[in-house]
């Protein structure tokens, strides 16, 4: 009967040794480096936009909306217009060299906008950034672009 209790606080003792063992392997941070920052067509129209705006506006890729909106309330108000907007980011924010502005969001629209809860969020993301003073285009994904209507349609929302 004593070696039954003896194979028991064995397992038992084991139970906690792997447990232990199981917390120091945990990784504290189990974060690993996202390998497509942006995807393949935005970085196809990041290079675009370089070449259009030749040096006069720095492009930020992928901006989180809490960067560019504020919310002007406070207590149960604020957490809930906070929460619509986190999470949330924009493909390109065009930014002034001289004062750091924000001149010009624009969004990369692929298939995926045909979709309801997607057209809600362009409703809902045009309306907040137009609200906001910030101007906002929306351009439909394509495999090559004219250069030279797009110059004109980003150059006469930023002037």
């Amino acid at each position: 009967m004593n070696d039954i209790y003896i194979y028991e606080l064995l397992f038992f003792i084991l139970i906690i040794v792997l447990a232990i063992i199981k917390l120091i392997l945990k990784p504290k941070y189990p974060y690993y480096k996202n390998p497509y920052f942006i995807s393949f067509a935005e970085r196809s129209f990041f290079n675009i936009l370089k070449t259009i705006l030749e040096d006069k506006y720095y492009i930020f890729p992928q901006v989180s909306l809490n960067s560019l909106l504020k919310i002007n309330l406070h207590g149960k108000e604020y957490w809930k217009y906070i929460n619509k907007i986190n999470q949330k980011s924009v493909d390109f924010v065009l930014v002034d060299k001289t004062n750091f502005n924000p001149v010009l969001i624009i969004e990369l629209d692929d298939m995926s906008h045909i979709l309801e809860y997607r057209k809600q969020r362009d409703e809902f993301l045009e309306k907040s950034l137009t609200n906001a003073g910030i101007k906002y285009l929306r351009i439909k994904n394509q495999p090559s672009y004219n250069i030279a209507e797009l110059k004109e349609a980003i150059f006469n929302l930023i002037s």
